[in-house]
């Protein structure tokens, strides 16, 4: 997620309790409803602006308001009812109570709110501790977290007081680091508990790490000398370091280091901040390249550079013929990863390929005609020799009879009988076939033929009689790029307006508004079922899995680059279940 970002240096994450997902960005704080971004900015002429553009901190309190922290330390207040920015902390705190400059605000897990006032002290809920300024550190308080029973503080010299939940008082204070850095050294400190107990404290050069079960201060040279810039404890027990030009590094209870970088599927090396979500999704903030997410449990996609393919076919458990566009046709193992050039076909545009019931292989290619492979030996089908219509062939399909059926760009459909050798043609002069362009054929399980056309629609050919007619008079359904028949007997017509079906049982067709999913072009390249009825089309940079209830209700998940997927788009009718 970086081109609908304003700025793709990401300082801050959180996921407010109406379920947005938000991310301080160098330029701005952004909103993200899994769909759609929007950005908020400072405007000089909105009072009801945010404050300041480089947001560093989200905090989300009881009543569900956002406090955003931008530079200079300054919050300014979202209200998500009124979609408005409140810059006047002292009359809020004045609500409240307390009187004075806000320093830093913290919500704990039990939902009550932490105030620290700037020359004042530690306040919670508004009322004021039995903590004073005179009983804390006079320096800048840079971090509030906490652990099952403390309240921990955490300030630009290095010092951190523990503050007993139970009965608001000191009960340590940690002065090892202060003590160690040169006078008037001061540095961004942040702290950070473990599920150990334990209390990570790091700056902008070095880490330390405290058990207070003990007293002691445990040894973090495994680690190597590492500029720590965010850190987070996942709900699995592991800790995650985002480092600076460093990636990722994942430690367990054992402190077991394990590297993540760019070679990991990483977005950027220097990684700014870090979040999980309820469902278990890591959120991860980059310096330079926006933001990236990791579920284990979220289908991820992998990737395999192969070439431009066209069309895909399987010939055998775990044996691909792969069309490409220019290459061939390669033959390719899904067990060991390797391709090689299929029988000698090392050059030209392969649009089709398809392996019949009785194991012949039919090979359409672009004005190169129809090539049949069986028992070792190839046979050509050119239009030169006045069979076929058109040495574009487009796409193929085989009938319960075994007879052939090619699809044309230019010369319309044909019947090849393999064992007579008989064509029998249906083009838009001796049919009702909207048009000679046929770019996909489907089989359904009446035996009927339906024909995509690349411009005006979609056909239905009837082979016990001949007759062809239009399958929907939709003057939406045009420019089709792929159809199919699913398990419920629906037709579902991939077009480059969007994605359509048809259902026989009412002669109607509707569309499947896929919003900004398959946005800003509605282009999709290839639809195919699985095996549990859910349908897939690829679009022009995404795949969305379309799950479909009783009654024809839908529901739909897309997936991008982030999910393992190419970034560019998907060629026309290249999907293929195995």
């Amino acid at each position: 997620m970086g081109s609908d970002l304003p700025h793709n240096q990401i300082n801050a994450i959180y996921k407010s309790s109406d379920g947005f997902m938000w991310f301080g960005t160098g330029a701005g704080l952004v909103r993200y409803d899994g769909y759609r971004f929007r950005s908020f900015q400072y405007d000089p002429t909105d009072s009801t602006s945010l404050a300041g553009n480089s947001v560093e901190e989200i905090i989300e309190d009881a009543d569900g308001l956002l406090w955003v922290r931008t530079e200079g330390g300054t919050y300014s207040i979202y209200n998500p009812r009124t979609e408005s920015f409140s810059r006047n902390i002292t009359e809020f705190l004045h609500g409240k109570g307390l009187e004075g400059s806000l320093e830093r605000i913290f919500t704990g897990s039990d939902g009550s709110t932490w105030y620290y006032l700037k020359g004042q002290g530690l306040y919670h809920n508004g009322g004021h501790l039995p903590i004073g300024i005179n009983s804390l550190p006079v320096n800048n308080l840079t971090d509030i977290d906490e652990t099952e029973g403390h309240i921990l503080l955490a300030y630009n010299d290095g010092s951190v007081i523990l503050v007993r939940k139970e009965d608001v008082s000191i009960e340590e204070r940690l002065t090892k680091i202060s003590d160690s850095l040169l006078k008037n050294h001061y540095e961004y400190f942040r702290v950070f508990p473990d599920a150990e107990g334990r209390i990570w404290i790091y700056g902008t050069s070095e880490l330390w790490v405290y058990n207070p079960a003990s007293g002691e201060w445990l040894d973090t040279n495994a680690l190597g000398k590492i500029r720590i810039e965010s850190l987070l404890r996942a709900s699995d027990g592991k800790i995650w370091i985002g480092a600076n030009n460093g990636g990722i590094m994942l430690l367990d209870g054992k402190m077991s280091l394990e590297t993540l970088e760019s070679n990991d599927g990483l977005s950027g090396s220097t990684i700014s901040a870090l979040y999980e979500d309820a469902e278990g999704t890591i959120w991860l903030g980059t310096y330079k390249n926006g933001v990236a997410y990791y579920n284990e449990s979220v289908y991820k996609f992998s990737l395999k550079e192969v070439g431009d393919i066209n069309c895909i076919e399987e010939i055998a458990p775990g044996q691909l013929l792969l069309g490409t566009n220019g290459r061939g046709i390669l033959e390719y193992s899904l067990n060991d990863g390797k391709a090689s050039v299929f029988r000698g076909y090392s050059s030209g545009a392969i649009l089709s390929i398809l392996q019949d019931s009785y194991g012949r292989i039919w090979i359409g290619k672009y004005w190169g005609g129809l090539d049949c492979i069986s028992g070792g030996v190839t046979r050509h089908y050119g239009a030169s020799q006045g069979a076929l219509a058109s040495d574009n062939v487009w796409t193929i399909a085989e009938d319960a009879d075994g007879n052939i059926w090619i699809g044309t760009l230019g010369g319309g459909v044909q019947r090849l009988n393999p064992t007579t050798g008989e064509f029998i043609t249906f083009n838009s002069l001796n049919s009702a076939l909207a048009s000679d362009f046929i770019s996909n054929l489907c089989v359904t399980k009446e035996g009927k033929i339906v024909a995509g056309n690349s411009s005006l629609g979609v056909s239905l050919i009837d082979p016990a009689s001949g007759i062809v007619s239009a399958l929907c008079g939709e003057s939406s359904v045009q420019g089709v790029n792929q159809v199919i028949e699913d398990r419920r007997g629906l037709i579902w017509i991939g077009t480059r307006r969007g994605l359509y079906y048809y259902n026989p049982a009412d002669s109607t067709v509707r569309n499947v508004e896929l919003g900004s999913m398959i946005r800003p072009t509605q282009y999709i390249s290839a639809v195919c079922e699985n095996e549990v009825g859910d349908i897939w089309v690829t679009t022009a940079g995404t795949a969305v899995k379309i799950e479909v209830s009783e009654g024809q209700s839908f529901s739909a998940k897309s997936y991008d680059s982030y999910d393992g997927l190419q970034k560019d788009g998907f060629n026309q009718r290249a999907v293929k279940k195995l």
